[in-house]
């Protein structure tokens, strides 16, 4: 009775001692630093009601992700906490809202501080519009350059992400989309009062120009010249939705939507023995850490 209990123990600590041997190969963390990487993972657990190995992964992931990471265990720990709290949120699976938070802060230069401001956008605009969290990341793959340097902020784009999505446009087809759109408008020379391009300025202006146009013909040519034939359907979309476009920017920021999501989702019966089973093989990892040096001596 009490041995089998002890050599559970003993296997997850095994377990979870060759997470933090990956962890440590990827981050090149060793002896003290490695053991303030270790600390922040069990924190981190802790706090996110995952397990330690899980846990470990996500830094991994994080890691590989934003190398920059690697050299502070408190900024790798923010990351890969937001991605847990948007899994959780969503319902995704971990892996993949590593890829989503990641993509997002590498695509509009985000530092670790701000990965809970790029977790609430992708939850609230998910609230907000029809493309859900995968969706929008995946639209950011082909947008979200474009969109950083055209100075949208990662409100804006995901707004506009949800435009798309509005009239079923979505993933990497709304993001090629778009990015064909921005760049047009750009070309156009709109949006420029200010001095820096301005999306919602460049919207504006253009179809100022071309409401002040006589006949549908002569509007229709001027859209397709704008924006060219690949692009036509997108540009009409934004330039006939620019209040809807403003309202989606604003419902997604400066929420809490992720949390709000997260703790939900969380509160059902199913996701605290989640959680409580999870809690138990923490507590076994650390009741096989004592045994563990012992026996592999």
């Amino acid at each position: 009775a009490i041995a089998v209990p002890l050599g559970l123990a003993v296997k997850e600590a095994a377990n979870y001692e060759s997470s933090i041997a990956s962890l440590s190969a990827i981050t090149g963390a060793t002896g003290q630093q490695l053991s303030k990487f270790k600390s922040k993972v069990e924190e981190v657990g802790d706090a996110t009601k995952m397990t330690y190995e899980d846990t470990a992964k996500a830094f991994e992931l994080a890691g590989s992700a934003i190398p920059e990471l690697l050299n502070s265990s408190d900024a790798l720990g923010m990351v890969s906490k937001s991605a847990i709290i948007l899994s959780k949120a969503s319902g995704d699976e971990l892996d993949s809202s590593i890829r989503s938070v990641t993509g997002v802060m590498n695509q509009f230069s985000l530092k670790a501080e701000e990965s809970d401001r790029a977790i609430n956008v992708l939850a609230a605009g998910a609230k907000v519009g029809a493309a859900s969290i995968v969706q929008t990341a995946e639209s950011m793959v082909n947008f979200g350059a474009v969109a950083s340097s055209a100075n949208m902020s990662v409100e804006q784009a995901t707004a506009a992400i949800q435009v798309m999505g509005k009239y079923s446009l979505f993933g990497a087809e709304a993001g090629t989309k778009l990015r064909g759109s921005v760049l047009k408008l750009q070309q156009a020379g709109v949006g420029y009062a200010s001095g820096q391009f301005q999306i919602n300025d460049a919207l504006k202006e253009a179809k100022g120009r071309i409401d002040k146009l006589r006949t549908a013909k002569e509007k229709d040519a001027a859209v397709l010249k704008l924006f060219g034939a690949e692009n036509i359907t997108t540009g009409k979309i934004l330039l006939n939705n620019i209040s809807t476009f403003e309202e989606y920017t604003k419902g997604v920021t400066g929420t809490t939507e992720a949390q709000i999501q997260a703790e939900i989702k969380s509160a059902t019966m199913n996701k605290k023995l989640e959680a409580m089973r999870n809690q138990m093989q923490n507590l076994a990892v650390t009741v096989g850490s004592v045994l563990l040096p012992a026996l592999t001596s």
